[in-house]
């Protein structure tokens, strides 16, 4: 058996939505560091070496194979049912699209994702760097009888070597409570599906769900929290699909009788909402952007 050694931080059943060709299988991708835009399959695109991989491990995999025969095809079958009927033309506004059922396990696995990535990655290394001394500070206080050279060993191993980084981040984000919770705050926005008429597509990242602040417009990654009544949740769907989850408490409830709703767009009545959103995508990704246009790409980064 091959080892899984490329692994996605976003799912390939998930990037497909928006690539073109005939089997949805290349994509534009626009890359701010360095800077450029070019074409890239699926297979090849949010993907690292290694990056769920804990060599130390007894199943060094265990965390790549969860995602690739757990999460993501029940995660795929959801999209694809949802896609089905939202992008109906006989669909219309107003109409609800998706049954309690469906929006449960939407919102788990939009709390998995949000988990899973590059910018989650960083923001927990960072939070490791920066507690880990204090960690090992306070079982010196608590425990003086500990071997001080053991200690300061321990202390170089925790902090150099990735896998114990790695595998404490992967077992937090596997955490069955905090998923739970998670997904139980979200269940309770509006969750309300555009759906654009036109030409000018949603473009997705390597971070693909979005916390904005309704009233700064700020997008920048844990800053935004769930409980917030401000928060905004986007998650595009496909490049004529977009989930926007609201706060209950936004707008004073107004959107809260729209929840599991439609509502369909003129791209050029909704032009500004569209290439905001799109520019949301681009200024707190990690680093890439991905669209089945290149245009909107060039559009979007000058």
């Amino acid at each position: 058996m091959s080892e899984p050694k490329k692994q996605h931080y976003v799912p390939q059943t998930y990037l497909k939505n928006f690539a073109t060709g005939k089997k949805n299988n290349s994509l534009y991708v626009f890359s701010a560091s360095p800077r450029k835009i070019y074409s890239s399959q699926v297979e090849d695109t949010a993907t690292e070496r290694n990056f769920y991989t804990v060599e130390r491990s007894k199943n060094k995999y265990i965390w790549e194979n969860t995602y690739a025969q757990y999460i993501e095809p029940t995660f795929g079958a959801l999209l694809k049912q949802i896609r089905k009927y939202c992008e109906n033309a006989l669909v219309q506004s107003n109409s609800t699209v998706i049954s309690k059922e469906q929006k449960e396990l939407l919102s788990k696995n939009i709390v998995i994702q949000m988990l899973r990535g590059k910018q989650t990655r960083k923001y927990e290394r960072n939070l490791y760097d920066e507690l880990l001394p204090s960690v090992f500070g306070d079982a010196k206080d608590r425990f003086p009888g500990l071997d001080e050279h053991m200690l300061e060993k321990s202390f170089k191993k925790f902090s150099t070597d990735d896998n114990y980084f790695k595998e404490i981040s992967m077992r937090a984000n596997f955490n069955k409570e905090s998923i739970i919770k998670f997904s139980n705050v979200l269940l309770q926005y509006s969750f309300v599906f555009y759906r654009i008429t036109g030409s000018t597509p949603f473009v997705t990242s390597d971070n693909p769900v979005i916390l904005i602040n309704s009233i700064t417009q700020n997008a920048t990654p844990f800053v935004n929290g769930l409980s917030k009544n401000t928060t905004i949740v986007y998650f595009p769907i496909s490049p004529c699909l977009l989930l926007s989850a609201f706060h209950p408490e936004f707008g004073f409830g107004a959107l809260n009788s729209r929840n599991c709703t439609l509502e369909i767009l003129d791209d050029c009545k909704e032009k500004e909402f569209i290439d905001t959103y799109n520019k949301k995508q681009f200024e707190q990704c990690y680093n890439y952007l991905y669209s089945q246009s290149k245009a909107v790409l060039e559009k979007i980064i000058t």
